[in-house]
């Protein structure tokens, strides 16, 4: 099954911690927590916003390196895929249920997106993002993100450099039973004051859990999520569960994956070989194609790129 990736979509999120195997981060707990409290920023609306922001970026970012497997549902198919991610790179690889490699492989280097078709049955590919139809994102981003992106970031999904303004909405809103300051994040970009913006509840606790998220533009809402967190989020500051919702300009849900995800494992030494074509699968023989120039570059030997005469 090919996986194509969508502006507008649906997803729901599950993360074993039981039996996930969840390492615990090496930051300490003292280096998650927002170095301003509600009442020590209580008289700055922008100020306070801001800095939960950066608070939840900090507990995110503070997962380093690590690996989970994700099971994809969509219409009733399951795609399985190993995901690893770093800093700045991020790579899915096709399994099945009981872990064997099948199917495509994708990563995203910094720059360039590397595709692998039916582990090189189909050839390897490089192209730049936003090209490919490969399902590849960071895991840091999941309860926060819009529309999918292979080189979107936690902070770019938190709009800490992009906005206009940040203010905060409410103070205290319940949300499943726990407290969240609401914060608006306001974007210019060619259109009125307030017209178009994204808003994030957000639990004043250690991990700083986002417990909603929406995109607003002119009143209507294109995406939403509701994530849920396991007890002592500040150990792991990702959601158990998120639903996130793409919508259409009537409203209507128009798409939905499923997601499950389990075998989780953060803050390691990545292998050697991580982020490579051997990591991908690419088995020997195979022909490497640089679609950004338009030209095979060269033959994968199982452990090294021959490229091709320039003769």
């Amino acid at each position: 099954m090919r996986l194509y990736l969508l502006a507008i979509f649906s997803i729901v999120i599950f993360v074993n911690t039981v039996n996930g195997q969840v390492e615990v981060p090496l930051t300490p707990k003292s280096q998650l927590k927002a170095p301003l409290n509600a009442a020590e920023v209580s008289g700055r609306s922008e100020e306070r916003g801001k800095e939960l922001l950066r608070a939840v970026a900090r507990a995110r970012e503070s997962l380093e390196t690590g690996t989970v497997m994700i099971a994809i549902e969509n219409d009733g198919e399951m795609n399985h895929q190993q995901a690893t991610f770093d800093l700045t790179r991020v790579q899915f690889v096709g399994q099945t249920e009981s872990g064997k490699r099948s199917g495509d492989a994708a990563m995203w280097d910094g720059e360039a997106v590397t595709e692998v078709s039916r582990f090189g049955t189909g050839g390897v590919r490089i192209v730049a993002t936003g090209t490919t139809p490969a399902f590849l994102f960071d895991p840091r981003c999941i309860g926060i993100q819009g529309p999918i992106s292979q080189s979107s970031s936690v902070e770019d999904e938190l709009s800490l450099a992009r906005a206009k303004s940040f203010e905060v909405v409410s103070e205290k809103e319940v949300v499943d039973g726990m407290a969240a300051v609401v914060v608006r994040v306001n974007y210019a970009d060619g259109f009125g004051e307030k017209e178009y913006y994204r808003q994030f509840w957000i639990a004043d606790t250690e991990g700083f859990p986002v417990l909603k998220h929406k995109l607003v533009l002119r009143q209507q809402t294109y995406y939403e999520s509701a994530s849920t967190y396991k007890k002592d989020s500040s150990v792991f500051p990702l959601p158990e569960q998120t639903v996130l919702t793409g919508l259409g300009s009537d409203g209507e849900k128009l798409i939905q994956y499923k997601l499950l995800l389990s075998k989780a494992k953060y803050n390691f030494e990545l292998d050697k070989d991580s982020f490579s074509y051997k990591s991908l699968g690419v088995p020997p023989k195979i022909t490497i194609t640089d679609e950004r120039i338009h030209r095979q570059i060269g033959i994968w030997d199982g452990n090294k790129l021959v490229p091709f005469s320039t003769k």
